[in-house]
């Protein structure tokens, strides 16, 4: 395996948020709820350029398994950061059953990932890989429509807030 310049600077952004994350572990740290909610979105960060390591490393080839973790884990990013900003606006937060909501991107993309990459044999993951314009974009049919029904979704829903 031969590592660039841009190899190595990814990596060390990968180490940099990792080490953030250990340090807010520390036993005065992690009780805070917010630093809870900061470590977990350190971690997706990290797992979101893992990926695109994994491909510009190729190492994505040689282990197909691998491939489109990051992209999933990573899709946990935006509801962790959001819930870590109210977090620290709101003195008296504390998570609730309710905030899973956050994870149900990652739940739907996981499950087409599941169907669409994950369940086949490994030369179709390794076409699918070869094949790929972008890292970390699987292009699915399946995907584009899930994609489109959620924008569906969140714009009907935002004008029904607006209506009230």
């Amino acid at each position: 395996m031969y590592l660039t310049l841009n190899d190595l600077i990814l990596l060390t952004s990968i180490i940099q948020a990792l080490s953030l994350a250990t340090f807010l572990l520390l036993p005065s740290n992690i009780r805070l709820v917010s630093n809870q909610l900061l470590v977990a979105t350190l971690i997706f960060f990290a797992a979101g350029l893992g990926e695109i390591f994994l491909y510009s490393s190729g190492l994505a080839l040689e282990h197909p398994n691998l491939a489109y973790l990051g992209t999933l884990i990573g899709l946990l990013q935006a509801g962790t950061l959001f819930l870590y900003a109210r977090a620290l606006m709101c003195r008296e937060f504390r998570l609730r059953k309710e905030h899973l909501v956050h994870t149900l991107l990652f739940w739907v993309v996981g499950a087409i990932f599941l169907v669409e990459y994950y369940l086949q044999p490994s030369d179709v993951k390794l076409r699918i890989l070869n094949e790929r314009d972008h890292p970390g974009v699987l292009s699915s049919p399946l995907l584009a429509g899930a994609g489109a029904v959620t924008g569906f979704l969140f714009i009907n829903f935002l004008t029904v807030n607006a209506l009230r």
